[in-house]
């Protein structure tokens, strides 16, 4: 855990001894976020947003079609009666009479990327620095005729002499991306146990909150606005398990990153709200020449923004999906019915949110009910005598 978690009051209420903590918000030094409705609202029409935590400087984007084309490599060779690694190709793609999924054989961001459990917003804005299979059906000897047959390189070695493989995406020269399949290098530890966990979502949110550094943090929330994490108790499977087994087991530390995950998760959940609010108040100026001029109609029509996050690379990506308009009259109808879904989407974004925020607080304090212990996260804290 690399936050500390310290309440900004303790109170009691009857027997119960109530921990109050207040909202937190990810810290982005190439943005800050308009207290205004007006000024959020031209942000977030020229593109800027919320960063996304990352860990690396390569787009996930990017990340994930390297990813795809290993696996689609496999699954050429698998259809080759005449290819030398096609028994060992069949075995790695095979499940059952159909063959895995791409995200079954992949986890971390790029699983979360490849298995389509994120929002639109965050696969443009997230960046990594390594691809981590985990193909426990995959040869040694046929993942390495793969990645090199596209353009991957080994020279460094984990402690149990597994390769790392490299490769340097042309569009970010001198950042390497890495590779590994982390079912070896986990079995050169004992076994994998909680170190590694294995593709799907439930395990990559586990390992999230398990971890639960700021870029973890972010990706949880993110799973929970795409509408993934509502509470199954039932599916063995569900991520909502992760969440049930990181609160049984009753540790100080799990405790702390539940704790965190909801700091966070509720400031953002005003976040979406007020830029839904200021989306629902200012679109309609899109369509009035004394608000926006055919000039900056224009102008707001063809613009791409750089989001820059890691080190310093920018991939650029566009804050208004242009159409076919050919006047003015046609951009102005464009941009309103689009920022008017973009509207939308943040008020069902934080309508998500909040819904898994408040389930995640009242799942603690059930779970610590016996210990007479209460968390209360808010954006001031309650109960307390100015």
């Amino acid at each position: 855990m690399l936050q500390e978690i310290v309440p900004e009051a303790v109170t009691k209420e009857g027997d119960f001894i109530v921990y109050h903590f207040p909202w937190k918000m990810f810290k982005n030094p190439r943005y800050t976020i308009p207290r205004g409705g007006l000024d959020l609202f031209h942000a977030f029409i020229n593109g800027g947003s919320r960063s996304y935590s990352s860990d690396g400087q390569v787009p996930a984007i990017l990340a994930a079609i390297e990813a795809q084309a290993a696996i689609q490599a496999v699954r050429d060779i698998a259809a080759d009666k005449e290819h030398p690694f096609y028994t060992l190709a069949r075995a790695a793609v095979a499940k059952g009479k159909a063959q895995v999924e791409d995200w079954e054989v992949v986890r971390g961001t790029i699983g979360l990327m490849l298995g389509s459990w994120m929002p639109d917003d965050w696969q443009k804005k997230r960046y990594t620095d390594d691809i981590d299979f985990y193909w426990e059906a995959m040869d040694g000897e046929l993942f390495a005729h793969v990645l090199r047959k596209l353009g991957w390189t080994t020279s460094d070695r984990t402690p149990g002499n597994s390769s790392i493989w490299k490769k340097t995406i042309p569009s970010f020269p001198g950042i390497p991306l890495e590779c590994t399949n982390d079912t070896v290098i986990g079995k050169e530890f004992g076994g994998v146990g909680p170190a590694v966990e294995g593709p799907g979502l439930k395990g990559i949110v586990k390992k999230k909150l398990d971890r639960c550094h700021e870029v973890d943090i972010s990706d949880v929330i993110n799973v929970a606005i795409a509408g993934h994490l509502n509470i199954d108790e039932d599916e063995p499977r569900h991520p909502w398990r992760a969440v049930m087994e990181i609160l049984n087991r009753i540790s100080a530390d799990d405790c702390a990153h539940l704790i965190l995950v909801c700091q966070y998760a509720f400031s953002i959940v005003q976040y979406y709200r007020d830029v839904g609010q200021a989306l629902e108040t200012h679109t309609p100026g899109f369509l009035s020449k004394k608000v926006f001029s055919d000039e900056e109609i224009k102008g707001i029509y063809m613009k791409q923004t750089p989001v820059v996050a890691g080190g310093g690379q920018s991939y650029f990506w566009e804050p208004f999906i242009r159409g076919s308009a050919s006047t003015v009259t046609e951009m102005r109808r464009e941009l309103y019915n689009y920022f008017t879904r973009e509207g939308w989407k943040r008020i069902l974004n934080g309508s998500r949110l909040n819904t898994f925020a408040h389930a995640l607080n009242w799942s603690m304090n059930r779970r610590y009910r016996r210990q007479r212990v209460r968390f209360v996260i808010t954006k001031r804290p309650s109960s307390i005598e100015e």
